[in-house]
């Protein structure tokens, strides 16, 4: 963006008009491109699905919803619960519905720890494999009503742009252009360079920047008027 001290009245208006454009394009275009990878993730499998939109902060929040009291990692405390009266802990199988098996978790061949048992990392992955898909289980079924019904879109058709802004009053001390009118069937037409000298040829111009009362600067700004820019637009298809 062009230093607002240096823009003209025009620029500056012109210029707020267009950024404001280019936002109302933008946002129309990422809802577009956000509604195709719904309707894309609707053809996926459950794993595939898992793999590509379940994230780790996902997996991680969903672990220590289902695990409150336990911390789920590498050197985690388990116990088996195949023969009465063990009960599993943490409760893998009734959670998620996987078995922990040998290659899950590393046994302690030492000392009074001897027999103790802690998963390991290829258990960890196996379990947060699970929460995976249990995740995409859940937010499958949901996805596929929310585009049976109609996927929500935001449609910008009217707005107000506010600019608070500083006026400044400059005498012009730019030469007179020579003309360059050419005529095209008896019409004169001037071209854009010639108009924007002609702009610049008038006594005085007009100065903006943007006003902000908390710069510690505010006081020592040369202006004429302080005020505001109000457009009003509404789009049209």
């Amino acid at each position: 963006m062009a230093d607002p001290d240096q823009l003209g009245l025009a620029e500056f208006v012109a210029h707020l008009i267009r950024e404001t454009f280019d936002a109302v394009i933008t946002s129309q275009s990422e809802q577009e491109e956000r509604i195709v990878e719904l309707q894309r993730a609707l053809t996926l499998s459950v794993e595939e699905y898992a793999d590509h939109y379940i994230t780790d902060e996902d997996a991680d929040a969903q672990l220590a919803a289902l695990f409150p009291n336990t911390v789920i990692e590498v050197g985690t405390a388990y116990t088996a619960g195949r023969k009465p009266p063990a009960t599993e802990s943490p409760s893998f199988q009734e959670v998620l519905g996987i078995t922990i098996g040998p290659r899950d978790v590393t046994t302690s061949q030492r000392g009074s720890t001897r027999g103790e048992k802690r998963l390991n990392a290829r258990g960890l992955q196996r379990i947060r494999m699970a929460v995976n898909l249990q995740l995409a289980e859940a937010q499958l079924p949901l996805l596929h009503e929310m585009v049976n019904r109609g996927m929500p879109r935001i449609l910008v058709d009217s707005g107000t742009i506010n600019a608070k802004v500083t006026l400044q009053i400059e005498e012009n001390t730019a030469p007179a252009p020579a003309s360059t009118a050419k005529k095209v069937r008896g019409i004169a037409l001037l071209s854009a360079s010639a108009l924007n000298l002609q702009r610049k040829a008038l006594p005085y111009k007009m100065l903006v920047r943007n006003a902000d009362e908390r710069s510690p600067q505010a006081t020592q700004v040369k202006a004429n008027v302080y005020g505001s820019i109000e457009i009003t637009f509404k789009t049209v298809t």
